[in-house]
């Protein structure tokens, strides 16, 4: 539960609204379900771009880094 602790520190358990540099903004809390922590994040974005990764089988860390 320190996660929710750090949350509650800077939110007071309320509602934060985040906004970025172009003024797009998205409206977050989390709500408690036993044991369990839910985050519920609203507002609106956009696809701004596609990309496609090309995955080289010789790259030994193409996968990224496993135990």
């Amino acid at each position: 539960m320190k996660a929710i602790r750090v949350i509650d520190s800077h939110t007071g358990g309320e509602a934060w609204v985040q906004e970025g540099i172009l003024g797009s903004r998205f409206r977050a809390h989390y709500r408690r379900a036993g044991e369990k922590i839910v985050p519920v994040i609203s507002g609106t974005a956009f696809v701004t771009a596609e990309a496609t990764l090309l995955l080289n089988p010789e790259d030994p860390l193409c996968r990224g880094i496993r135990r």
